[in-house]
């Protein structure tokens, strides 16, 4: 396993990293009460970075340290990050930011090209850090990939999974329940995230730029919730409706387009199709993956 360090490794994307390791890893934790195995854990924050927590080889950094209730504190984080690496022994940095600054849905298998329009505050601070990674890279020679996701799925994560237990429940579903979603469990998060750490240490030239991530094959919302609760579902369209009952966002196409993750990187565990995809969340939030 090729050296690397993780900031933020006490969230989702931290620890499903660290369950996949198979050596120990230097890590940032603000919480506490964070521990694992595979972890040397370092307790501070971007702001504060502690002694030791970079070793003296070369390695990869992991950045996962995101606060959603505090968007600017992140970029400045991402900014003190940055002013601490070594570009001697830092070869790159793996970013966790979000299909978020693509906009607001819908957006239907949009690429790594399309426009970055965020609009919401917490989107807009995943942007200017990736400007921050990318201005970096190019300042030092230095490699920086920007990971962007739009739904991640644990047995013990509770954001996504927790809605999609609670609408399993009702008996209606968000518009037409053909809406389809880009999806990616937190253990192929975790396989992407080592992958890429590997090709950034073994690349004769930087890597660089923004890589969507997610399963291939794109689940539609009525499969969905049949797989975890089978009843009949009235289609909920009406916007005043939606919007009462906060589900407007369930009601859009979310998909991203991840060729580039499976065809120039190599990531072929991507590929699923979407009955497959759709299995293997339902496994999950039954806790059976």
């Amino acid at each position: 396993m090729r050296p690397l360090v993780i900031v933020g490794a006490s969230g989702l994307r931290g620890r499903a990293v660290l369950d996949l390791a198979t050596d120990v890893i230097p890590c940032l934790a603000r919480d506490p009460r964070f521990t694992h195995r595979r972890a040397r854990v370092l307790r501070g924050e971007l702001e504060h970075l502690p002694d030791g927590l970079f070793p003296e080889e070369e390695h990869v950094v992991l950045h996962f340290a995101v606060d959603p209730r505090a968007p600017r504190a992140n970029v400045e984080g991402t900014r003190r990050l940055l002013a601490a690496l070594d570009p001697s022994r830092t070869k790159g940095v793996i970013y966790a930011s979000s299909a978020s600054v693509y906009g607001s849905p819908p957006f239907e298998q949009v690429s790594e090209t399309a426009s970055v329009v965020p609009t919401t505050d917490l989107a807009r601070s995943r942007a200017e850090s990736e400007r921050l990674l990318l201005d970096w890279a190019r300042a030092t020679g230095r490699s920086a990939i920007l990971l962007r996701t739009r739904f991640l799925v644990a047995s013990g994560e509770r954001e996504v999974a927790g809605a999609l237990r609670k609408l399993a429940r009702v008996p209606f579903v968000p518009g037409s329940g053909k809406q389809r979603f880009s999806v990616l469990s937190a253990e192929a998060f975790g396989r992407s995230a080592l992958a890429l750490v590997e090709q950034i240490h073994d690349a004769h030239e930087p890597l660089r730029g923004p890589l969507n991530l997610g399963w291939t094959g794109t689940p539609a919302l009525a499969p969905l919730l049949d797989a975890l609760a089978p009843r009949m579902r009235i289609p909920l369209r009406l916007g005043p409706l939606l919007r009462l009952a906060g589900l407007e966002l369930a009601a859009c196409e979310q998909t991203l387009d991840v060729t580039r993750a499976v065809t120039c990187h190599g990531l072929s565990f991507l590929e699923r199709s979407p009955g497959e995809a759709t299995a293997e969340i339902a496994a999950i939030l039954r806790g059976a993956a």
